[in-house]
């Protein structure tokens, strides 16, 4: 993004204005949650915008005959864009990638969840980093180019009986495949999964989930909102609702409270950012105890209409993010006062010196 592009700060604004960034094809989207939310902030006294985030891109330029792109906010009298339901994105990763990096380049305060986290959550071996923080996670292979038949090895060393095979980068369950047993067809699988030097997933089938389903904790600001779990049709292991899942408001286990707000405090820790919203996915180990499947934080389904309290509660912390950023130091100012400062110091320093100086020379002519 341009340095002009970069979102003017304002003091004292009268009416918030919010867009809601979503994709262009989106008849697959649940406009039931989302109106919810944007009724509220309605009422809340905002003005709202559904803009698909692929409009944020840019072919401006053809340079020594080559096609190059820019990104720049088009709408940047927004206070707050907040992603949601950027439900095409895993199809053009390198796009959104670009896109993203963009708002890091320019102010990235404007976008919630912030790209600095939504560029670290794309991919699952975030899933690592929250396992080294303390979190109890899937048990999980991370499988690169090459790599596939010594996870398959080990997969049978484990003990695994049925697995899964996903990719690293995606959601709405695409690419998950299971299979019966860690075998050559499960091979073909991770081979088509990390072609391209792509990452892909291994995991062992836990079959708790079938029955008890799993379930999401939903958080906006830090704070418990609601909790929905997801139970598969039967015969079939995958909860989305496109797949034929039953989902149902629950109140989460003691347990399943304290793993969800663990994934956000190692989160916090190891990004060093607090996420506007995030959805925590759990499901049942072998021995019934919650493990973190993954930590929604670019474009989740929040199920806002089947919690009354959801929509205002989420509006309210979008709301927040706005009056964070109008009373924040503009940091294009920060840098010139620290600069200026720098520079006061400096002048003060020198200043000292040449009295010493003359001091000096002063003492030495008129003799002691």
């Amino acid at each position: 993004m341009t340095e002009e592009a970069a979102s003017p700060r304002r003091s004292t604004p009268t009416t918030p204005t919010i867009a809601l960034l979503t994709c262009r094809h989106h008849d697959h989207i649940d406009h039931a949650s989302e109106g919810r939310l944007m009724q509220e902030l309605v009422r809340q006294g905002a003005a709202v915008s559904l803009i698909a985030w692929t409009d944020f891109i840019m072919v401006t330029a053809r340079e020594n005959g080559e096609e190059v792109r820019y990104t720049a906010p088009m709408h940047t009298s927004h206070d707050v864009v907040v992603l949601r339901t950027t439900w095409d994105y895993w199809d053009r990763l390198d796009e959104f990638r670009e896109f993203l990096n963009g708002c890091i380049a320019s102010d990235e305060s404007l976008f919630q969840n912030s790209a600095t986290t939504a560029l670290a959550n794309l991919n699952k071996t975030y899933l690592q980093e929250l396992q080294l923080g303390g979190v109890p996670i899937v048990p999980t292979l991370f499988v690169k180019r090459g790599g596939e038949a010594d996870a398959i090895t080990q997969a049978r060393s484990n003990g695994w009986g049925a697995i899964v095979t996903k990719p690293a980068v995606g959601a709405a369950a695409s690419g998950l495949t299971r299979f019966e047993r860690p075998a050559d067809d499960a091979l073909a699988a991770l081979a088509a999964l990390t072609r391209g030097d792509r990452l892909a997933l291994l995991q062992p089938y836990l079959p708790r989930v079938t029955t008890e389903g799993e379930t999401s904790l939903v958080y906006f600001d830090g704070q418990f909102s609601h909790a929905v779990t997801k139970v598969p049709a039967t015969g079939d292991f995958r909860s989305q609702v496109d797949f034929g899942g039953a989902y149902t408001l629950v109140e989460p286990t003691e347990q399943q409270r304290h793993v969800a707000e663990l994934a956000l405090a190692a989160w916090e820790a190891r990004y060093e950012d607090k996420p506007l919203y995030a959805r925590v996915d759990l499901v049942p180990g072998n021995d019934g105890e919650p493990l973190l499947g993954e930590l929604e934080l670019i474009e989740p389904e929040l199920f806002l209409d089947m919690a009354d309290h959801a929509a205002e509660m989420f509006a309210t912390a979008i709301l927040g993010r706005v009056k964070s950023r109008d009373y924040a130091p503009d940091p294009r100012w920060v840098d010139l006062l620290l600069n200026a400062g720098g520079c006061a110091i400096f002048l003060v320093v020198v200043g000292i010196c040449v009295v010493g100086v003359v001091t000096v020379i002063r003492w030495i002519i008129s003799g002691p």
